[in-house]
């Protein structure tokens, strides 16, 4: 694999950037006990990383795991690949007093600060090039199989091989969060039967994305998103813990809210009325308008979406050994940003399919629903079996919206779809008695909707998909079965084992874990009418792909040093170096290896004949090296306590 020849932070220094990959951190706590009564706590935490791994840059995706983000058809060129930068910076500030044997409170104030830079070196967007695969005669000549013979005429000319030879990135990307969060809470325990906490917790936050795709078209490029917002979040909440004799039941309320900003009332106003748009244009806008306020709350001058939501969990013995236990509760999670602001901005793109956001867009909510029972067969072993089932409403899917006029059709984000997962985990817990604790943990699961994510519908429209599905099918992110298993050895002072009549020596640990999971689902090929390999999109993400499986090592040795507590440790990542496929060849149902085939123009192909047959238009992709999930790692390191 090749290497850029050095990494070019834009928002840092070189000197955070000496290898490919480099992840830098900090943590400072300090805490304050003025008082029995008093205390003080802050804390202040920064990472920074960099590195040319697009992940990051992967945003619209909500349950499902990033893809790789190896820069596969710049391997030639690197260095006129982007350098992605993310800066975190966070600070907290904690207040805790006690009013007396029955009540406490507690005050939070805390500052949030992220900045994400993606850029060619130190190039202004303007300066990109374009990306092209163009033939370069070596040193010693063309080979002759670099030639062949073109089907538009009868002369030869010189294959390109699937790689960029020159040009930049596509992408040149920064965005900054700053927020703001004040939260408190009080405590109050009036009796052995009740404990009760209400509290609050409030957010404000300024965000800003600047993205400008493929910029070589010009002006802010083939398609871009700019926007500056002020949203505010926060909740409110009372619970209670009732406790009467083996009974538990912990009952709560919570109140979300969130106010977009005055960005997306102004965008609504600015589309609703202008003079650019036909009139049945200005009509699709005016009817957002309307709906936004119409679903929406004036409070202090702003526009306020709130959901209210029960949480209800209880816990009872029906033997001496067994406790069952069961739980309800709604939870919400808000849009991410591009799904409300995207587009919405004064900026114009060009390319053909455009996604503006949606600023009425209503938080997802999950209503969760578990129940099961727990049998402890000793004091150090304890089983638990779980059923449980999670229902998403508002789930978020894109629509088109046909505009006439001098507006082309665009999409948009909208609250439509709808995702359910229901399973069953199993876990067995055996504490330390001694030197060896551990635990085993199994589950299985479905995941069913009609769209893995927003982004699907968009490939409807773009071609790449052939139909929206009509009916609920597995979902992309669904991994049908997971396995944990953790085995922990810790022998303290003086506490070394004795193997074969020998002691070995003490103070260390060693933990080993194991993890088995479902690979990703795929949609297989099927043969078409034509007699062709086609993929069942009648059936999406049915077949699931060769299993995951990793085994991870850590070993600490300890040692007291003039009253320092030094820790040399060693950890193994994927012990055995197993090759975990990640992009899945939907024709064999697992990442290419030599010999495969793959489906090219509807038929089975070996990759490796049709770049000798079919030196026009060479495959690359199913060669990319980030095929595979990360290979065995080995981290030594060392720590030292007080």
């Amino acid at each position: 694999m090749e290497k850029a020849t050095n990494l070019d932070p834009a928002i840092a220094s070189e000197l955070f950037a000496p290898r490919q990959n480099n992840e830098w951190s900090g943590l400072l706590k300090l805490t304050w006990k003025i008082t029995p009564q008093h205390k003080l706590k802050f804390s202040f935490n920064r990472s920074l990383t960099s590195s040319q791994n697009t992940r990051a840059l992967q945003t619209t995706l909500e349950f499902e795991e990033a893809g790789p983000g190896y820069p596969f058809r710049f391997q030639d060129i690197l260095d006129n690949f982007n350098v992605l930068t993310h800066d975190i910076n966070q600070q907290s500030l904690s207040w805790t007093q006690t009013l007396g044997p029955k009540a406490f409170y507690e005050l939070h104030v805390s500052r949030f600060f992220t900045n994400l830079r993606s850029q060619v070196g130190d190039l202004h967007w303007t300066e990109y090039v374009k990306p092209e695969d163009i033939v370069t005669v070596p040193p010693g000549g063309i080979p002759d199989d670099q030639y062949f013979r073109d089907p538009r005429g009868d002369f030869t000319t010189v294959t390109p091989d699937g790689f960029f030879d020159v040009g930049s990135g596509d992408t040149w990307h920064d965005h900054y969060v700053e927020e703001f969060i004040f939260k408190g809470d009080v405590s109050y325990i009036p009796n052995q039967m009740h404990n009760l906490k209400a509290g609050f917790e409030m957010g404000f936050q300024e965000m800003q994305m600047l993205e400008i795709i493929k910029p070589w078209f010009g002006g802010l490029g083939l398609n871009n998103d700019i926007y500056r917002v002020n949203p505010r979040a926060g909740a409110f909440y009372v619970q209670d813990r009732i406790t009467s004799g083996g009974l538990i039941v912990n009952i709560g309320l919570r109140y979300d809210y969130w106010v977009p900003g005055q960005f997306v009332v102004d965008a609504l106003d600015r589309f609703r009325n202008d003079p650019n748009l036909s009139a049945e244009d200005r009509e699709i806008w005016q009817r957002r308008h309307d709906a936004y306020f119409d679903e929406t709350f004036g409070f202090l001058g702003s526009r306020v979406k709130g959901r209210l939501m029960p949480r209800l969990g209880i816990s009872h013995p029906i033997s001496d050994h067994q406790v069952f236990f069961f739980s309800y509760g709604h939870f919400s999670k808000r849009p991410k940003p591009q799904f409300v602001y995207t587009q919405l901005g004064a900026s114009s793109a060009r390319s053909t399919f455009q996604v503006k956001g949606n600023p009425n867009l209503n938080p997802e909510t999950t209503v969760s629903y578990e129940l099961g029972l727990k049998h402890q067969f000793t004091a150090d072993d304890v089983l638990t079996v779980t059923l449980y089932n999670r229902d998403i409403f508002d789930y978020v899917t894109t629509k088109n919206v046909r505009a006439r006029g001098r507006q082309s059709d665009f999409l948009t984000y909208i609250n439509l779809d709808f995702a359910r997962v229901r399973g069953i985990e199993v876990e067995y817990k055996k504490r330390s008695r001694g030197f060896i604790s551990g635990s085993i943990s199994g589950t299985f699961a479905i995941a069913t909707g009609k769209n893995s994510s927003p982004q699907d519908n968009l490939l409807v429209f773009a071609g790449e998909i052939e139909e929206e599905p009509i009916k609920e099918n597995f979902l992309r992110w669904d991994r049908p079965f997971q396995l944990n298993a953790n085995i922990n050895f810790f022998f303290g002072e003086d506490k070394g084992p004795k193997v074969f009549g020998l002691k070995i020596p003490d103070n260390w640990n060693l933990n080993v874990h194991w993890f088995l999971e479902s690979g990703r689902r795929y949609t297989p090929f099927i043969v078409g009418p034509s007699g062709n390999f086609v993929l069942d999109n009648q059936n999406p993400f049915s077949e699931v792909s060769r299993f995951w499986s990793t085994v991870d090592l850590n070993f600490e040795k300890y040692f007291n040093i003039f009253g320092l507590r030094f820790t040399f440790f060693t950890e193994v990542k994927n012990l055995f170096d197993r090759k975990n496929d990640t992009l899945i060849n939907s024709f064999t149902g697992r990442a290419y290896r030599t010999g495969d085939f793959i489906i090219v123009d509807g038929q089975p192909t070996d990759p490796l004949v049709f770049n000798r047959t079919e030196p026009g238009r060479p495959i690359v992709d199913p060669f990319n090296p980030a095929r595979f999930r990360a290979p065995r790692q080995v981290l030594i390191g060392t720590s030292i306590g007080w």
